[in-house]
C-alpha cells in the first residue's frame, strides 16, 4: 500500500481502499470500477464521481478450484454479484475491465476524499463522533447531522439501512460535551468560509445551504439515556449560532410513549416520524422488528394530537417486487386514522433507496410507483411529495 501510494504521490494513505483506488486511477485511468473477490466477501469500489467508495455482498457462493488451486466464486455466482452493483457481466467467468470507463482522479488533502451529495451519507467528518454532515434530497440542502448511536444501537433492524451492522461501533455512552463543542465548531464553520473547504466544497452549488440540523444517525436516537441532555445542548448552540436552521428529529417514533422522551421533543422544531408500512406483517418485515405495529401508531397519534408532525415513508423493492396496492392502500388508512383521531400531519415524505443497503435483496422502487403513493395519500386529503 505504502509505494502505492508514493507512487502516486498521496498525502496519506488510510487503507487498501484508497490505495488500490489511487494505484488504477494513476495507473489505470480508463477504469472507473474495481472489483475483489475473496474467500469470504466480495468487494465493488466505483472510482466515479471523484471518490472511491465500496460495496460488500457476502453472498452464500458456491466456489470451484481452478487448475492453480486458487478457490474463486462460481460464475452464476459473479453474475449476481455484478447484477447488486448495476452491471452484466454476460455470462463471462471473471469480470473485463469496466467498458465506457472515464477518467476520475481520486483528490488526496490529508483526509478521505470526498464527494457530498445525495448518495453519500456517510456519518464521519473529520475526527468527529458525534457531528457529520451529509446533503440531504428531502431537507434540499446540508444537513448537520448528529449522531447519539456511534454503537449503532437501534431497535430497528430495517433491511434498507445502510449502517453496517456485522463491524462493532463505538462507545455507547454518549459525551454531551464533546457532542456540543463539535456541532458549535460546524455551526460557526457554516458562518464563514464552510463552502471552499473540502469536502463541503463539492456540494453543489444550488445546495450550499445548511437546511437543518438533524438528530438521526446510526440508530434510533431517542435511544440513549443522554438524548435529552443533548436535545438541550443542540437547541441552545442553535439559537446561539445558527437561529434561523431548524433543529429536526428523525425517529421511528417506539419511545414516544416514554416521559423522558415526550419532554424532549419540546426542544425540536420538526419530528420527521416513520411509517413505512400499513399492515403489522409488512410492517415486520420492511422495518426488522419485533415491537407492535400498534405501538408505532398509538405513538404517532399520541405526539400529533400534541403538535403537528412530517410522516416519512420508504418504499423499496425485495428481489424487484414493492408493496402491492392493498398495502399501499392499508398505509393511507393508517395515515387517515390518525387525522380523524385529531393527529395532524403536515407533511407525507415519499421516498425509497438512494444508498447500499444492508440487504442485498432490496432496491430501490420506480419514480412512477412512488408518484402513485403520493397520489393516495393526497386523495386522502394529507399534503404529500416524493422525493427522489
Amino acid at each position: 500500500m505504502a509505494p502505492i501510494g508514493a507512487k502516486t504521490q498521496a498525502v496519506a494513505v488510510f487503507n487498501e481502499t484508497l490505495a488500490h483506488a489511487a494505484g488504477t486511477a494513476h495507473f489505470a485511468p480508463e477504469v472507473d470500477a474495481l472489483f475483489e473477490i475473496g474467500g469470504q466477501d466480495a468487494e465493488y469500489v466505483s472510482l466515479r464521481v471523484e471518490m472511491a467508495w465500496k460495496t460488500w455482498v457476502q453472498p452464500r457462493v458456491r466456489r470451484r478450484r481452478l487448475p492453480s488451486g486458487v478457490v474463486a466464486p462460481a460464475p452464476e455466482d459473479m453474475d449476481l454479484f455484478l447484477s447488486l452493483v448495476c452491471l452484466e457481466n454476460n455470462g463471462n467467468p471473471y469480470p473485463p475491465r469496466v467498458v465506457n470507463a472515464r477518467a476520475a482522479p481520486i483528490r488526496y488533502d490529508g483526509a478521505v476524499a470526498r464527494h457530498l451529495d445525495y448518495q453519500d451519507h456517510r456519518r464521519e467528518l473529520d475526527e468527529n463522533r458525534y457531528v457529520y454532515a451529509v446533503v440531504s434530497r428531502r431537507a434540499r440542502g446540508l444537513s448537520i447531522g448528529v449522531n447519539l448511536n456511534p454503537d449503532k444501537a437501534c431497535n430497528f433492524d430495517c433491511p434498507y439501512c445502510q449502517v453496517d451492522r456485522t463491524t462493532p461501533g463505538g462507545p455507547s455512552r454518549v459525551e454531551v460535551a464533546d457532542f456540543v463543542s463539535e456541532l458549535e465548531d460546524l455551526l460557526r464553520r457554516a458562518a464563514g468560509d464552510l463552502w471552499r473547504t473540502p469536502p463541503f466544497d463539492t456540494v453543489a452549488p444550488q445546495l450550499r445551504r445548511v437546511a437543518d440540523v438533524a438528530f438521526a444517525g446510526d440508530g434510533e436516537p431517542t435511544t440513549p439515556p443522554e438524548f435529552a441532555a443533548a436535545a438541550r445542548a443542540a437547541r441552545e448552540a442553535r439559537d446561539r449560532l445558527a437561529p434561523g436552521v431548524p433543529l429536526r428529529l428523525l425517529t421511528n417514533a417506539t419511545l414516544f410513549h416514554k416521559d423522558r422522551v415526550r419532554a424532549a421533543l419540546a426542544d425540536f422544531d420538526e419530528l420527521w416520524c416513520k411509517l413505512d408500512a400499513g399492515t403489522e406483517a409488512y410492517f415486520h418485515v420492511v422495518d426488522g422488528t419485533r415491537l407492535p405495529f400498534q405501538r408505532i401508531l398509538d405513538n404517532l397519534l399520541l405526539v400529533a394530537r400534541e403538535r403537528p408532525i412530517v410522516v416519512q415513508s420508504l418504499f423499496l423493492t425485495f428481489d424487484g417486487v414493492g408493496p402491492d396496492d392493498t398495502e399501499i392502500a392499508a398505509w393511507v388508512d393508517r395515515l387517515s386514522e390518525i387525522v380523524a383521531q385529531g393527529g395532524r400531519i403536515d407533511h407525507v415524505q415519499v421516498y425509497t433507496v438512494a444508498r447500499a443497503p444492508s440487504d442485498p435483496r432490496v432496491g430501490p422502487l420506480g419514480r412512477e410507483r412512488l408518484e402513485a403513493i403520493a397520489t393516495a395519500a393526497r386523495g386522502a386529503s394529507l399534503s404529500a411529495a416524493v422525493y427522489a
